[in-house]
């Protein structure tokens, strides 16, 4: 089965290595809903019914980009992301912006922002522009490069991540941690495997 070929630029972030494809789900209601609703029309004709049948199923590829990150952070909501509170300001297959709120249970022992959220963050990102390049697969992490810049307590920051090269078997991002005013506290990389979904 082809799929669509990704694209070997793009420009940011939007979540992790995953255990499934939460849009399995959702296709496997989509197919119940129209075959349910097949039965209360007429049958199609017998040279027609192999085709009726074969577009009962919807890939996730063919899946609107807004729909797959609704149901990806429905997924997600009650698991690590939600729990720290991650929101995703803007996503395509080029660029993901990830918004965080700093809260009290976000900062070290010394009163900053603890690395690990740092890192879930930027890894997150990285891992949420993968999947878009990579929808009917699974991708998950198996690099992750960070460097702290700067502290910081208090406020509203956002994480930017961006595709740097992709080939069959893996993609490779980058992504910053910044400030609403622009500041950099952290950047890094990361490479994430696909595993491609057998047919």
């Amino acid at each position: 089965m082809e799929r669509e070929k990704p694209s070997e630029r793009l420009e940011i972030p939007k979540e992790p290595g995953q255990s499934g494809n939460p849009l399995q789900s959702a296709n496997d209601q989509q197919s119940s809903n129209r075959d349910g609703s097949a039965d209360s029309q007429q049958s199609s004709p017998p040279d027609q019914s192999a085709n009726s049948q074969q577009s009962a199923e919807i890939e996730p590829a063919a899946i609107p980009l807004a729909e797959r990150l609704a149901v990806w952070g429905a997924a997600a909501e009650p698991t690590f992301w939600g729990y720290l509170g991650c929101k995703v300001e803007s996503a395509d297959e080029r660029q993901v912006t990830v918004a965080l709120e700093i809260q009290p249970h976000h900062l070290n022992m010394i009163g900053i922002l603890h690395g690990g959220v740092h890192a879930t963050l930027i890894d997150s990102a990285m891992g949420l522009i993968a999947m878009i390049a990579r929808p009917t697969d699974k991708v998950v992490t198996t690099n992750l490069n960070l460097h702290y810049a700067a502290p910081i307590s208090i406020g509203r920051i956002l994480v930017v991540a961006e595709p740097v090269h992709a080939s069959r078997k893996t993609i490779h991002a980058q992504a910053s941690v910044r400030t609403e005013s622009g500041e950099l506290l952290a950047f890094g990389t990361g490479t994430f495997r696909v595993i491609e979904r057998k047919n």
